[in-house]
């Protein structure tokens, strides 16, 4: 659970491996509820991106492989390319076809789930009051002196 952000707070801290898992566990604590909700919605988000990629990509591999239309379409193309994806087990190759996708598919959705957690865990770790200072700060150095 936490492992992934001790990383990410390591980076941005500077600090050693347990001090950044004590300031994570912190954080997740003060928030809990914004951190449960969003890291619920990014794991949903993973399992749904990884089963539309990896579905897509086996259907894909299975409509190539099986069309018929698509096989005399490839032939106006490229003369007799068509033989050439004639295979005795279109199951095999599906099945392959999907674990090769799913791989893909998880290694992408990967990324994208540790982008989006960490950038959960800086907006947590920055806080509302924080984000308000940053502002005012951003504001008043920024503006001529007599607006002030």
């Amino acid at each position: 659970m936490v492992n992934d952000l001790v990383y990410t707070d390591v980076a941005l801290r500077s600090c050693g491996y347990l001090d950044a898992a004590d300031n994570v566990v912190r954080v997740a604590a003060s928030n809990p509820v914004t951190y449960a909700a969003i890291k619920s919605s990014a794991t949903v988000m993973r399992v749904v991106g990884v089963t539309i990629i990896a579905g897509c990509g086996t259907f894909l591999s299975y409509q190539v492989q099986s069309s018929t239309a698509l096989h005399k379409q490839l032939d106006l193309v490229f003369e007799n390319a068509s033989t050439m994806l004639v295979t005795s087990n279109i199951l095999g190759t599906t099945i392959a076809a999907g674990l090769i996708c799913f791989y893909v598919a998880l290694a992408f959705m990967m990324v994208f789930y540790q982008t989006t957690y960490s950038l959960m865990y800086c907006m947590l770790l920055l806080g509302p009051a924080s984000a308000d200072a940053q502002n005012t700060e951003m504001q008043t150095r920024f503006q001529p002196e007599d607006k002030l």
